[in-house]
């Protein structure tokens, strides 16, 4: 895991505990974000608990991180069908058409079992009057603070 976000410490915790009963052993190791990421991507762990912003457009996510080949999929995950729904999706611009192959390839995800989605969190924010130009992104990002 990360250290960058420290949020993840007590899932990782959660995690361990549960494993260890089973008789499975983890040490949780937190690096920094410039030697995590690289070992994500490098496909150098045996288990790693990651963070993702949920993207406004289905595709970003899903294509990006499940489609066989693809430089994001740190998993390695290959499916041909999941593959043909993920093409798929990217053939049409109508939301109802799109909404269907995405519903579609999210059960795939669902029967295949790629990774496990422990929890999704929830993004507050506030601010005082004296702030300028912050803009909330709907997917839990925080780059609306470069314009800050």
């Amino acid at each position: 895991m990360t250290s960058t976000y420290e949020f993840l410490r007590t899932p990782a915790e959660v995690l361990r505990a549960q494993l260890g009963r089973a008789g499975i052993l983890l040490r949780i190791v937190a690096a920094d974000w410039s030697v995590s990421l690289p070992t994500v991507f490098q496909k150098r762990y045996t288990l790693t608990l990651l963070g993702t912003p949920g993207q406004t457009d289905p595709d970003d996510y899903l294509y990006n991180n499940f489609k066989t080949g693809d430089n994001r999929n740190s998993l390695n995950y290959s499916d041909a069908q999941f593959d043909k729904l993920a093409e798929e999706g990217r053939l049409f611009a109508g939301a109802a058409r799109r909404k269907r192959i995405y519903d579609q390839s999210q059960m795939r995800l669902q029967e295949t079992v790629p990774m496990v989605f422990l929890f999704y969190s929830t993004q507050f924010e506030a601010q005082r009057r004296v702030v300028r130009g912050f803009e909330h992104w709907r997917n839990t990002s925080l780059l609306g603070l470069r314009t800050t």
